[in-house]
């Protein structure tokens, strides 16, 4: 409970000066494997035959049933029916979703043009612990058919999204990101000063945490910047 509370109190005070395609890019393009996972969308089934190109990074193509996929992600996350939204928030919205993709995108090709590589055996570790968050064989055959994916294609999304990762931990040097006493105390005073929270020397672990997951952000935000400088990116 302690932990989720700062969690919501930290998001409202320090997200709000991230950069918002980094916190679609953190939910989104590395959990991509997830989507298999979203059983709470009521058995609807995702159009996923739409190849129409909507979106050209460097010459790869993002279709209409990739961007399809992530926005009903996207939705069940948010408790949204899209089919609710007004004109205006729906054009938002997916302004949203296509530089999601389009930022995923760009860090697969950065993580591919870097060398990094995930092996067989952690796919195979991966598939085989996210199999297991369903009851039994069937279940899972259910969901991809309602993702449109077959298992060799989950395979491919579980691949890249761990080469991504091994990119942003390796070639962004998250390991060495880290947050002085200071800025802990810093954080404290200012959620303190509106929240009754309990002392420092209880909680420093988790502002400490918090804290280097936005400077992590921030570099993100800053990498993804530049990586979208140099690219040659057609919206359709």
């Amino acid at each position: 409970m302690l932990q989720a509370y700062l969690y919501v109190q930290l998001i409202y005070l320090f997200m709000k000066k991230v950069i918002a395609i980094v916190v679609a890019v953190i939910l989104l393009v590395l959990a991509g494997f997830a989507l298999i996972t979203m059983g709470d969308r009521g058995g609807a089934v995702v159009d996923s035959t739409d190849e129409t190109a909507i979106v050209i990074v460097d010459g790869e193509i993002i279709t209409q049933s990739e961007y399809d996929v992530f926005l009903a992600q996207v939705a069940a996350e948010q408790g949204v029916d899209v089919s609710t939204l007004d004109e205006a928030t729906l054009a938002q919205l997916r302004v949203q979703v296509i530089d999601a993709l389009i930022s995923g995108r760009l860090l697969q090709q950065a993580a591919e043009e870097a060398g990094v590589e995930a092996t067989d055996e952690a796919v195979e570790t991966q598939l085989t612990q996210l199999k297991s968050q369903f009851p039994d064989e069937a279940a899972y055959e259910e969901e991809l058919v309602a993702q449109g994916l077959t298992e060799e294609d989950l395979r491919t999304n579980i691949r890249q999204d761990m080469e991504v990762q091994t990119y942003l931990d390796e070639i962004l040097n998250f390991n060495s990101i880290t947050v002085t006493d200071e800025e802990v105390a810093e954080a404290y005073v200012e959620i303190s000063a509106n929240e009754d929270v309990p002392p420092l020397e209880e909680i420093s672990a988790q502002l400490e945490s918090l804290l280097i997951q936005q400077k992590q952000q921030v570099v993100v935000a800053e990498h993804l910047a530049e990586l979208r400088a140099a690219a040659d990116v057609e919206v359709r």
